[in-house]
């Protein structure tokens, strides 16, 4: 019956675990039967080493430790340092959660040998310990959102106490008022409560990552319907340039005719209507790189509509193209959160001052005053976009660029001026 209790409870721990390295790793691309193997492997190898053999307390970290470490090297996308950090945060989170158990049996007079000998004991001792390391883990994965999303809500907290700490309470009232009676009904109900826990924490965060999907999904929709604008606005521009070199072809000839007339009062009136027109086209970025051009005079057109100035340091080689596109988005989002927050300024601050230098990496700082006060959540900076599903989604998918990179995203704000520094690496590719 023991080993039937063991069984059960490490399987429970088993499927926890495969959650909390699926929700923190990347994905290796392996075959769709892999994963089930490896943790199949990792389960009956260290059940079977650690409670056939009755092995000492310190001999079980390596026991456990090194079957896991296959697990995250096989299935999962990270560097050894991390892999072995987790290893033993949940292996030190178990022990943790053991000993926690223990010292509350021993306080109402139940010894850790009383609780090997009894059945009873035994599984409630093993329920119980494995309820606390849930919450334990649990906690660990909604604290490490912090750095992933905008921040930490008051339903994850919920969450992640209300199911395990009424399971706890249900366990002890089921096993109090009987001391041999209905074990198996009670097995029953344990394994029940574990699955149940299990259940609604799969559930809990599929929903939310459903929700989010969708609102990314939603936020990249109008993306593309913003650079389908802009691709149409180039063309546009394209056009006129077209126009404008026939006209040029046109007017040189007028030119020539008025100079041979010695019609001079004419000649000055088509330099100033050129220069009228000329000077009326928002051109702030001239680096030569066509894409980094038209991207920053695109939206430089934007903010003028608003009375809002970008004032414009660039070195960015003709030749340089980005190898990811998403850099593109990156520069548009920057400028997009910028402008936003810009337009509610007075009109004398209506100022945008950015800097971008390329070589094989990208350098960018960017710096806007606001008005009002910025919506912050556990350090996260959260949209004013009246639209709550949106939150934080622009400077999001900022940061998330950036960490793809390995880079450095550093956001400030003091004095109403809100500052971006980012700086990216590799991310240049020869032009084809």
């Amino acid at each position: 019956m023991k080993i039937l209790i063991v069984m059960l409870t490490e399987l429970f721990i088993l499927f926890v675990q495969k959650e909390f390295c699926d929700k923190t790793f990347r994905h290796r691309k392996v075959h769709r039967g892999i994963p089930f193997l490896v943790w199949f492997f990792f389960y009956a190898s260290t059940n079977l080493l650690t409670y056939l053999f009755d092995l000492p307390f310190w001999f079980r970290f390596p026991v456990f430790a090194l079957p896991f470490l296959a697990v995250l090297y096989i299935l999962y996308e990270e560097v050894f340092e991390v892999r072995l950090a987790v290893a033993s945060f949940i292996f030190i989170m178990g022990m943790l959660a053991e000993t926690i158990v223990c010292i509350v049996g021993a306080m109402l007079g139940y010894s850790v040998e009383t609780a090997r000998e009894t059945t009873e004991l035994f599984l409630l001792y093993n329920i119980l310990s494995r309820l606390i390391w849930f919450i334990e883990i649990k906690t660990a994965f909604v604290l490490q959102k912090k750095n992933r999303t905008a921040g930490i809500r008051k339903t994850d907290w919920l969450e992640v106490f209300f199911v395990p700490v009424s399971s706890i309470f249900i366990i002890v009232s089921i096993f109090g008022p009987y001391a041999e009676q209905f074990f198996t009904l009670k097995l029953m109900a344990s394994f029940l409560l574990l699955v149940i826990n299990l259940f609604t924490y799969h559930s809990y965060y599929s929903i939310q990552e459903k929700t989010f999907y969708t609102a990314e999904k939603k936020f990249l929709t109008q993306q593309v319907e913003s650079y389908a604008t802009q691709l149409q606005a180039m063309g546009q521009m394209w056009e006129q340039m077209r126009m404008y070199r026939h006209e040029t072809q046109q007017k040189n000839l007028l030119v020539q005719s008025y100079i041979e007339q010695g019609k001079y009062d004419k000649i000055k009136e088509i330099f100033c209507k050129d220069k009228t027109l000329t000077e009326s086209r928002t051109c702030i970025s001239k680096t030569g790189n066509v894409s980094m051009d038209a991207l920053i005079n695109y939206k430089a057109s934007i903010a003028e509509k608003y009375g809002i100035r970008i004032l414009l340091d660039a070195i960015v080689p003709y030749d340089t193209v980005f190898e990811d596109t998403a850099l593109y988005s990156l520069l548009g989002n920057l400028l997009d959160n910028a402008i936003e927050a810009v337009i509610n300024t007075a009109s004398e601050e209506r100022t945008i001052r950015m800097q971008i230098r390329t070589t094989n990496n990208l350098y960018v700082q960017m710096e806007n005053p606001y008005s009002g006060e910025l919506r912050k959540k556990n350090g996260q900076y959260l949209t004013t976009k009246s639209n709550k599903e949106d939150h934080g989604l622009g400077l999001k998918m900022v940061r998330d660029i950036v960490e793809k990179y390995h880079g450095v995203l550093d956001i400030k704000d003091e004095g109403n001026r809100f500052r971006v520094i980012l700086f990216v690496y590799d991310i240049t590719k020869a032009a084809c």
